[in-house]
């Protein structure tokens, strides 16, 4: 074992130790007595296996500030076994979650890995997406050229599969409600990503997506 993945494997280690419920109700995940909290709020429950669809930024800051991780390192780190150990956490007092979250702990180990995930080429195609989705916040309105979408930034048909855990398979209460199906057709057929590569991908734009939401909503109460 080298000097990194020496270094790697007892920053993961101590990880672990420190990563505990923050009560009995055993709902919230933090990390270090609470220098970063809820870890598990990034956790996307989707009819395929729950998985992680960023790195939660308190922890890269921390990864960042305190154990002075690269970026890459990070990554290696979080989606190599920290990302699974936290869901398992979840998972092994699935009693206290939401009915929708309570799946069986082996089918995150069968399905996560049946199918090969570049995770460098899905960050590239959630990226080449994102570039593309243009925002005007003065009109307060997005717009997906690739598949020639508009809507109201504030719109329940666009906000709804941002907010839903699993939008492709559940009613999220609107037929015209459609548009991520039809982004994600695109990207399938445009990057040929498979399966596992989708679920990944639409994580990544469900989050960015909608943190710009937020950024959006931020806008009106900045000082100038």
């Amino acid at each position: 074992m080298d000097k990194q993945k020496e270094y790697l494997e007892y920053v993961y280690n101590d990880l672990v130790k420190n990563t505990k419920f923050r009560d009995a109700s055993y709902r919230e995940i933090d990390i270090y007595d609470g220098k970063c909290k809820g870890l598990q709020v990034a956790i996307r429950w989707g009819s395929q296996a729950p998985y992680f669809n960023y790195v939660p930024e308190c922890l890269e800051n921390y990864l960042k500030d305190y154990w002075g991780l690269t970026y890459n390192e990070i990554q290696d780190l979080f989606w190599d076994r920290y990302e699974e150990h936290i869901i398992n956490m979840v998972l092994s007092k699935k009693e206290n979650v939401s009915p929708h979250v309570r799946v069986h702990v082996d089918y995150l180990r069968e399905a996560k890995l049946n199918e090969g995930i570049d995770l460098g080429f899905v960050d590239k195609v959630a990226d080449s997406v994102l570039n593309e989705i243009v925002w005007d916040f003065d009109r307060g309105l997005v717009y997906f050229p690739m598949i020639n979408y508009s809507a109201n930034i504030r719109n329940d048909d666009f906000l709804s599969p941002l907010s839903s855990d699993d939008p492709f398979s559940n009613d999220i209460g609107s037929p015209n409600t459609t548009w991520h199906t039809d982004l994600m057709d695109h990207i399938y057929e445009t990057y040929a990503i498979n399966g596992a590569e989708r679920n990944r991908v639409w994580g990544s734009l469900q989050g960015e997506i909608w943190d710009k939401t937020e950024e959006y909503w931020n806008s009106f109460t900045r000082d100038y």
